[in-house]
């Protein structure tokens, strides 16, 4: 297994997941978040404000991309509150 880490330009990189880190209680994405929940027309926002993903620690929400990015999963991963 291959692990990169990177910080920005993950929209364009072609690899099986990326790994979105989100804390509890943010209203809305930032930054990268941001950019690849614009990307997925919205599907992070929508799970956050359906309370399916609420970024308690180590909660996990898998999204398949569904060709919109060229990764084919964003696994959301919880870090509880900051």
């Amino acid at each position: 297994m291959e692990v990169l880490a990177k910080a920005s330009g993950i929209d364009k990189e072609s690899v099986d997941a990326i790994v979105l880190m989100l804390y509890e209680g943010d209203v809305a994405p930032q930054g990268a978040a941001a950019m690849i929940d614009n990307a997925l027309d919205g599907a992070i926002t929508a799970l956050r404000q359906a309370g399916e993903f609420t970024g308690k620690l180590r909660q996990h929400s898998v999204l398949h991309t569904q060709g919109r990015l060229k990764a084919s999963k964003v696994v959301l991963t919880g870090l509880g509150k900051p």
